[in-house]
């Protein structure tokens, strides 16, 4: 540790001198073998809580362990580090995230497919909102979603070795870390397919009862910090309302033309749909009841 942060110190001052950074990348190496050789005799949690502290100083101890937490299957843990030192060496540590990323991605798919489908899809959700800034968390949680509303999946997952990453020694971490976890190899971004079959005519379950005359009416608000009343967005508001709407006309029976459907509505939006005391007669709901002949019945 005292080596690697002189050395550092060293290559910071004199930026420009070779023999420096030589010296840096072979001190690094030395240590994360170090650190690895730990975890092969059988002391995981010190070889690698060693190279969490040699993190603040090597980039390639950042990237062995983001790739030993996730091949571990921490996936979570994994993505911690990996936007913690991203931030430190965003050059170096751009392909790791993306590498750790995908393999949770398609961790959380192959839970889904094993039948672990509402504890997959709650944890795709609750990564997007926490790393909000990466898309490919959000993608993961959307299709999880509309598999899960649809209730019919057919996943495709092709996995390959990911490309060693340039930085001097990655080939000695790819082999330290296939004898620590198996030559399961990690998922690279490019070898990933999610196909997920919808098709709500045959997927969404069909209830027998059938509501001809029903009459039923979705609001889904979901922004409301715009309005400065104290009151957080619901930022899927609008994604449960369509969910919503799919069950009121397969399962519960409702004519898709009798569903009426308001988003973000305001105090008048609501008004036209309900009217208002002193003239119900002029509510749209009012207007759709009095089409049926007094036969509807109204879900809200």
């Amino acid at each position: 540790m005292a080596a690697l942060k002189g050395i550092q110190s060293a290559v910071n001052t004199w930026p420009q001198e070779k023999r420096l950074k030589s010296a840096a990348l072979e001190l690094e190496k030395d240590y994360v073998k170090a650190a690895l050789a730990l975890m092969q005799a059988g002391k995981t949690k010190t070889g690698l809580a060693l190279l969490e502290k040699g993190a603040a100083n090597s980039a390639l101890a950042a990237q062995t362990l983001c790739r030993a937490l996730s091949r571990s299957g921490a996936g979570e843990q994994a993505l911690v580090q990996a936007a913690v030192w991203k931030k430190r060496y965003p050059k170096e540590l751009a392909a790791i995230w993306d590498e750790v990323v995908e393999s949770e991605s398609a961790r959380l798919y192959e839970r889904f497919r094993r039948g672990e489908r509402a504890p997959a899809m709650q944890v795709a959700k609750l990564l997007h909102e926490k790393y909000a800034f990466e898309p490919k968390l959000k993608a993961t949680y959307d299709k999880l979603f509309n598999a899960y509303i649809n209730d019919d999946t057919t996943m495709v997952i092709a996995v390959a070795p990911p490309q060693p990453i340039a930085g001097g020694g990655d080939i000695d971490v790819d082999r330290a870390l296939r004898d620590l976890y198996g030559e399961k190899p990690a998922v690279s971004g490019s070898q990933v397919t999610l196909e997920i079959a919808v098709d709500q005519d045959k997927n969404i379950r069909r209830g027998s009862l059938r509501r001809p005359h029903g009459i039923a009416v979705i609001i889904g608000n979901q922004r409301y910090a715009a309005r400065k009343k104290g009151l957080p967005d619901v930022k899927y508001a609008g994604r449960d309302a369509a969910v919503m709407e799919k069950y009121l006309v397969k399962t519960m029976g409702f004519a898709k033309e009798n569903i009426l459907t308001a988003l973000d509505a305001t105090g008048s939006d609501l008004r036209v749909m309900f009217g208002i005391r002193e003239r119900p007669e002029k509510a749209k709901l009012c207007r759709y009841v009095k089409g049926e002949r007094g036969k509807a019945e109204v879900f809200v």
